[in-house]
């Protein structure tokens, strides 16, 4: 059987995995480096590396970080007092074009969703608790995504807090049911954020 050859099969396998690319587009995207524009793959094979070598994970709040802490975490001005849960370190970026929050965050890396496997026990709660009880945290605004699995994670992330003397809000559902905090517009997420109510 005539096949490509092995790193080519393994460039389009790995260019597959992926989110959002299927076979066919990593394969379209393998012949474009090939045949196209060699200097771009290049290029972005250096763009990989340079984030592999220079970008980790914040040891306080999970965000993306050049350093053992991220920016937000190192900045005095943010108000600790306020701390933002958020599902992924995109979504801190949409609150921050949004300048609607001039708190801190906490990023805890996905959703409680049993149909995925993924259950309480598998995100950082216990993270969480520490850092508002060290921090004085007054208000958890947990702005995760309006989805089964959002409120869900919404209402672990109050019971994980139970016992603190904090108040725990969720943004509103100013955007639709199912959306994504990552895509919505600045005024959307503002509106939002001012409008937020009590996790019940």
């Amino acid at each position: 059987m005539v096949d490509y050859p092995d790193s080519l099969k393994r460039l389009i396998n790995e260019l597959a995995r992926l989110p959002g690319v299927g076979q066919k587009s990593a394969e379209r995207f393998a012949f474009f480096i090939l045949y196209e524009d060699r200097e771009a793959g290049k290029r972005i094979a250096s763009a990989i590396q340079e984030i592999l070598s220079n970008i980790s994970v914040c040891s306080r709040c999970n965000n993306i970080a050049e350093s053992d802490l991220c920016w937000l975490c190192s900045d005095p001005k943010r108000k600790k007092e306020f701390l933002c849960v958020v599902e992924q370190p995109q979504d801190i970026i949409a609150f921050e074009k949004s300048g609607a929050f001039n708190g801190k965050y906490f990023v805890l890396g996905g959703l409680i969703s049993p149909l995925s496997g993924v259950s309480a026990a598998e995100l950082p709660f216990g993270k969480l608790r520490r850092i508002v009880e060290e921090d004085g945290v007054k208000e958890v605004i947990v702005a995760t995504n309006p989805t089964t699995e959002g409120d869900v994670t919404a209402l672990e992330v109050k019971r994980a807090l139970e016992g603190l003397c904090v108040k725990v809000t969720r943004i509103a559902k100013g955007m639709p049911q199912g959306a994504a905090v990552q895509f919505a517009s600045p005024f959307v997420l503002r509106d939002s954020f001012l409008r937020r109510i009590d996790v019940d």
